[in-house]
């Protein structure tokens, strides 16, 4: 994939992400709001107007966290004390996405639901759920710590050279 093309997808996922931060702090000038991002925010707003009133409330939005014991880190996009949602500007990948949500959930030692809200440039979302078992959290999770293990032995080698 050209670098370009690489940065112009990473630049695209953090204001998809500021954008929602702000919104759902409301804190968002929709005013000052690029073009391209509006029909985003319609996709964020009508999915919100699904949930229960005063759902946000308990949330913690964008807040760094971490698991101390197994010394990783991550900001989860949105955690309540029911459900961690990761937002995603791009379709949802069943595999990579149910690792990266249970490792969000096991930072602070959470077992709550797992769900992947994709915000299309049309305007359009889908939510979906992943690990809608406990046999698939916990084959996540023992995904997840055998690449922290991996990336953790690699570490290691990488001080002896």
């Amino acid at each position: 994939v050209p670098a370009i093309r690489l940065e112009a997808a990473r630049n695209w996922g953090v204001a998809l992400h500021r954008m929602c931060e702000l919104y759902l702090k409301d804190d968002l000038d929709e005013d000052t709001l690029d073009e391209p991002l509006r029909p985003v925010l319609w996709g964020l707003k009508s999915w919100l107007s699904e949930r229960p009133d005063g759902w946000l409330k308990s949330a913690r939005l964008e807040e760094p966290s971490f698991n101390s014991r197994l010394k990783y880190a991550g900001t989860p996009d949105i955690v309540t004390p029911e459900v961690v949602i990761d937002v995603k500007s791009r379709p949802a990948n069943m595999l990579i996405d149910s690792i990266q949500v249970v490792a969000y959930d096991k930072m602070d030692g959470g077992d709550r639901e797992h769900r992947i809200l994709v915000l299309h440039e049309d305007g359009s979302y889908q939510y979906q759920r992943v690990n809608s078992t406990k046999a698939k959290r916990n084959l996540a999770w023992s995904r997840f710590r055998h690449i922290l293990e991996l990336h953790k032995m690699k570490m290691e080698v990488l001080k002896w050279k």
